[in-house]
């Protein structure tokens, strides 16, 4: 379950770090240094991004409240995603402003043709060769949507015959989740304080 948790939240741990990197990219866009708009673009979020956190993390405490079996079932992922949502936090407070201190530039961000052929780091060439691959696929993704939309009626029949043939596949899976049990069953009976009894019965017929 504690693997369940982490599935379950892994979607929400990277909000607080991308809420920040755009706040940060947005005071860089108002003309400020790189510097001001790291410390102004963290300390504008730092209490909406700790309520968020608050929140969700008030939601998985009534699980901590459980008894018998569901208790050792839920408190792992309850304990997973809190602490999760916690270290993303701290995470977004300390980790990101410094390397947003490496990877974003004013300068480089919104006057890159001033800054041509300069030395760069083995981050910030990193990150402008993601840019540069991210607008690529931008680009092909909205040439793509155009395309769709200039030709709308077209898209519609390919879609509607795309559903159809994966309908399709219904009648040519497997209808059971388990196969059919050919051999004798065995049943192991263990009680508290006591010895394990194996009991063997006869295959009887699936139902």
């Amino acid at each position: 379950m504690t693997l369940g948790g982490l599935a379950l939240a892994v979607g929400i741990l990277v909000d607080d770090a991308t809420v920040e990197i755009e706040n940060i990219n947005r005071n860089l866009a108002m003309g400020k240094e790189t510097v001001q708009a790291i410390l102004d673009g963290a300390q504008q979020i730092a209490v909406p991004a700790f309520v968020s956190t608050l929140c969700i993390c008030i939601v998985f405490l009534p699980m901590f409240f459980l008894s018998g079996v569901a208790k050792y079932l839920f408190v792992p992922l309850a304990e997973a995603v809190i602490f999760a949502m916690l270290a993303s936090y701290m995470w977004s407070r300390t980790i990101v402003p410094t390397m947003a201190m490496y990877l974003l530039s004013a300068e480089d961000e919104y006057q890159a043709d001033l800054h041509v052929g300069e030395t760069m780091g083995f981050f910030r060439r990193y990150q402008q060769s993601f840019e540069h691959s991210f607008e690529r696929l931008r680009g092909g993704y909205r040439r793509a949507l155009t395309s769709a939309l200039d030709h709308a009626w077209a898209f519609s029949v390919l879609f509607l015959a795309f559903c159809l043939l994966s309908g399709g596949l219904v009648f040519s899976w497997a209808a059971t989740f388990s196969p059919a049990w050919t051999q004798d069953k065995s049943a192991c009976i263990c009680g508290h304080g006591q010895a394990c009894v194996l009991k063997r019965r006869p295959n009887s017929p699936t139902r």
